[in-house]
């Protein structure tokens, strides 16, 4: 998740290599409608080689902020005690 400032909403990328596309585009699927485009290729360099993944993004929406404020407390990561009341199974298997 990420804020691209402090009074705009926060948004989610995702990004998977190549050989985790299919998980990629499962999730992709599931959040397409809060997208504004369709997963793209994109390359990184690492060590002298080149790797290449997917990555979405998702628009920066109000119903992200209260879940990036939920979990991003201080500027810093956090698990909430009541993270079980928060999520799905399916949301905290992901």
């Amino acid at each position: 998740m990420q804020k691209q400032s402090s009074k705009g909403h926060a948004r989610i990328s995702f990004k998977q290599s190549f050989e985790r596309a299919e998980y990629l585009l499962f999730v992709f699927i599931i959040l397409s409608h809060y997208c504004k485009s369709y997963p793209k290729l994109g390359y990184a360099k690492l060590n002298n080689k080149i790797y290449p993944f997917f990555t979405f993004t998702t628009r920066s929406l109000l119903c992200f902020t209260d879940i990036f404020h939920t979990f991003y407390v201080n500027g810093k990561k956090v698990v909430p005690e009541d993270i079980y009341n928060i999520l799905t199974i399916q949301g905290l298997a992901h």
